[in-house]
């Protein structure tokens, strides 16, 4: 209705690396609170900066979300609240259009929704995220809180999510709330499938396997019940339970019809004349009504790089180093014959135990010497070692085709990154390369190396960044 005012509402610690960004995209508000729950940094001197009613001192944080932002809502007058974060942006003219939508609503409108990317563009959900400053509308839930109404239209504005510095402080802050939560109310439905997903994203599958077949006993809500199905079929895929992972996706297909990852799980989960079929019901599916929109890559080999283009690249910047620690982890995994597919400048026999024996296979004829053959990754023979290491291999070729190729209870180290590069022609996620890689092997590990932007490097720590190479250790099956 015309003449009611806009605001928004935040609950923030420590977050002065994103939060003037955030603000930034949210000018022309009527009114931005924001109640602070324990910052020892500059957050209050940014948030005062770009205008806002910032909270101090009034509100000790007690690991509840939901207790928080309602505690927020007390300090607010607008008639109509943005949630927001301070690692989100609104998309530009993002204000504009809320505002006008809220000036066309009729009294029985009391929410909209918004469209929530990630930074990266993987992933894609739509929920409320403006709503009326009315009693009835509150918040519930520890973690991953939801607003008490959830019915309404939804407004052609994007938020997108990043990942805030301030989560390196407490990297186990929401799986320590829910893990709490789920144990004093173990029949809360919501909560239990957060917490598989926090799981998950840890790569621990049998917990989550575990916690999502709890959860679909007793969900009730559509969305979530199809994604808990899905999730089984690729925690199933993980641990190597080919036949509970079938039976879940056709699950979450029974669901929502209009998965296009449950069609795409079954495509990598098929043969080749099957898994065509499964693709062409995964393209035209629209995903109507499905809780996430994962991008999920295709099983088409996208065209390759030749050999020469790798020659120029590795001439151009021949410094290996900020792979090094990668390749001393690596080499405490390897034994016995060990054969490098795709060496590089043959960086990991630098680093092996000499009581390996090992072989390189170059394909951009870069590394010289006795230990080194160059070929046709497709056709060089590939029996009679014990450990195959796929490092900077997987995101420049056919990495199925690979795959297929290594004997069955080898034993397998690969590396795969999360960012896009001009040689790389795939990139993936944990719940990607799970997806992709999971029919070729079992007793998967996951390691996640996070880049040190100050010192150039890949490292082995609990401070995630947005780029990451994950390094997997498996087996072939």
């Amino acid at each position: 209705m015309k003449g009611e005012t806009f605001g928004a509402c935040m609950i923030v610690k420590n977050e002065e690396s994103c939060l003037g960004k955030c603000l930034e995209s949210i000018k022309g508000l009527d009114e931005i609170v924001i109640l602070d729950t324990g910052s020892s940094d500059k957050t209050g001197d940014v948030a005062r900066a770009h205008g806002a009613k910032f909270i101090e001192g009034a509100y000790k944080w007690e690991d509840h979300f939901a207790k928080a932002r309602n505690e927020a809502l007390k300090h607010t007058s607008a008639d109509w609240i943005l949630i927001i974060d301070a690692d989100e942006t609104l998309s530009t003219s993002g204000v504009e259009t809320i505002r006008e939508a809220i000036e066309k609503a009729d009294e029985n409108i009391l929410i909209f929704k918004l469209d929530c990317v990630s930074a990266g563009g993987g992933v894609k959900h739509t929920i409320v995220r403006v709503h009326r400053r009315k009693p009835e509308i509150f918040w519930s839930g520890a973690a991953h809180n939801y607003l008490s109404v959830q019915d309404g239209p939804t407004l052609p504005v994007t938020i997108t999510y990043g990942w805030s510095d301030a989560h390196k402080l407490d990297p186990d802050r929401t799986l320590r709330i829910l893990t709490k939560f789920v144990e004093e109310n173990p029949d809360k439905p919501r909560e239990i499938y957060y917490l598989a997903k926090e799981h998950f994203q840890r790569g621990e599958w049998r917990k989550a396997l575990d916690l999502y077949e709890r959860y679909i006993l007793i969900g009730q809500f559509p969305q979530e019940l199809a994604d808990a199905h899905l999730m089984i079929s690729k925690c199933a895929v993980a641990v190597g339970e080919t036949d509970r992972a079938w039976l879940a996706a056709f699950m979450a297909l029974q669901v929502n019809a209009e998965l296009s990852e449950a069609f795409m799980t079954l495509a990598a989960l098929s043969g080749p004349n099957n898994r065509a079929t499964w693709l062409r019901h995964a393209k035209i599916s629209t995903d109507e009504k499905a809780l996430f929109v994962r991008e999920i890559q295709g099983l088409e080999p996208p065209e390759e790089k030749g050999a020469e283009y790798y020659r120029k690249v590795f001439s151009a910047f021949p410094d290996m180093s900020r792979y090094s620690y990668i390749y001393e982890c690596v080499a405490k995994l390897c034994y016995g014959k060990v054969l490098d597919m795709g060496c590089g400048k043959g960086e990991l026999l630098k680093h092996l135990p000499f009581q390996c024996e090992y072989k390189g296979f170059d394909f951009a004829d870069v590394a010289k010497g006795e230990c080194y053959e160059v070929g046709d990754i497709y056709n060089y023979p590939l029996e009679g070692y014990d450990t195959y290491v796929c490092l900077e291999v997987l995101e420049h070729v056919d990495d199925l085709r690979v795959l297929k190729r290594i004997p069955f209870a080898s034993k397998v180290i690969f590396s795969v990154p999360s960012f896009p590069d001009p040689a790389h022609i795939r990139t993936y996620t944990i719940d990607s390369m799970v997806q992709r890689f999971g029919e070729f092997f079992s007793e998967m590990k996951i390691h996640r190396f996070n880049w040190d932007a100050d010192n150039r490097k890949w490292v082995f720590n609990d401070i995630e960044t947005e780029q990451y190479i994950l390094l997997v250790e498996a087996k072939k099956k």
